[in-house]
């Protein structure tokens, strides 16, 4: 893991590689427990962006979402699957019904 920071405060990026490297946000009032996994992961934060690349599979609530590269902007609740540059383009996307909870 990498941390970039700004005068040692500020942190801008965090990086993080493994077999896999392992992402997890906690639950808040207004938002579902967020599990993510990848070979690469990427921590934007002045975007509030992260970047799943290689192997990716991303978990949100009951939604599921697996690809070569993810792209999920946690401020906006906005998940983006596609194809890595040295990834296949499949992705699997499994989204529950809304049942009236919290998003």
């Amino acid at each position: 893991m990498v941390v970039y920071a700004q005068d040692r405060q500020d942190i801008e990026k965090i990086t993080a590689e493994g077999k896999p490297a392992r992402f997890e946000q906690a639950v808040t009032e207004d938002s579902e427990e967020t599990k993510g996994e990848a070979r690469r992961i990427e921590y934007h934060a002045k975007e509030s962006l992260v970047i799943f690349d290689g192997d990716a599979r991303l978990q949100r609530g009951q939604n599921k979402f697996a690809g070569s590269r993810i792209e999920y902007e946690s401020d906006n609740k906005v998940v983006r699957a596609g194809k890595a540059v040295s990834g296949n383009g499949r992705v699997q996307i499994m989204i529950q019904p809304n049942n009236g909870a919290k998003q």
